[in-house]
């Protein structure tokens, strides 16, 4: 630690990688010594410039979670007590940036009560103007030890945010990605929760709420049975199609 050479977490949400000022030579030096294996690691996107964006295309493949939390400048102010400079300005402006530079992305919110589920709206709708892969919201919890009383019923408010994004789906392509996800979709059945924007599934007109019911004409069950046929397809058999019904 004191000599400032260590890896950025990979399993810690709460920890932040950009804290490290060396992070970009650990992750050139990654990429050096593979050039083919993606990158993904989450960031709360308060310092990812211009400068660091750029750098970052450059190691493609790269996928980044950004935990915005927030829609606006002002909300991210009040809520996220960033310690980078101007850094809710900079974790807003650099949605866009991600786009420009093409380093697909998941945006990540936790509805705390003390923010509106208009913001969350908002957020869902900001990601999907600027191409985000997913729209990730983790419903909040909370635990005896840490608050003398209650914040919120949890079921009561969970149900309330389920309804809340389910308001806003039609409205939007992103896919909406809801942590734990079982407590949503208690069910498992092939059921699609959402196909990233302008790939082959979307484009095929595959979309949120649709059962897949066979892949080249075998029948499907589950979701891991999905999962498993594809990645035999796709990933073992370098299938180049594939039939859904």
């Amino acid at each position: 630690r004191d000599a400032k050479t260590g890896l950025p977490p990979a399993a810690r949400y709460a920890l932040e990688p950009f804290a490290n000022p060396r992070v970009m030579q650990i992750l050139e030096r990654v990429r050096a010594a593979d050039p083919d294996e993606p990158i993904s690691f989450t960031t709360n996107g308060a310092m990812l410039t211009e400068e660091i964006v750029a750098r970052l295309a450059e190691m493609r493949p790269v996928m980044l979670t950004v935990s915005l939390n927030a829609s606006s400048v002002e909300v991210r102010q009040r809520t996220a007590g960033d310690k980078a400079p101007n850094g809710a300005q900079v974790a807003m402006d650099c949605l866009e940036l991600l786009r420009q530079y093409r380093i697909p992305f998941i945006g990540s919110y936790v509805p705390w009560p003390t923010k509106s589920l208009d913001d969350l709206q908002d957020t869902i709708r900001l990601v999907d103007r600027h191409d985000g892969a997913l729209a990730r919201v983790c419903l909040p919890s909370w635990a005896a030890w840490t608050h003398d009383e209650p914040p919120f019923e949890t079921e009561a408010y969970w149900d309330e945010i389920l309804r809340a994004i389910d308001a806003v789906r039609s409205e939007v392509e992103v896919p909406v990605h809801i942590m734990p996800h079982m407590y949503h979709l208690r069910t498992l059945r092939p059921v699609i929760q959402g196909t990233v924007k302008n790939s082959p599934a979307a484009m095929a007109g595959l979309r949120y709420g649709d059962l897949i019911v066979a892949i080249e004409d075998e029948t499907m069950y589950t979701r891991p049975q999905v999962a498993g046929r594809l990645h035999q397809r796709i990933v073992v058999d370098q299938h180049e199609t594939t039939t859904f019904t």
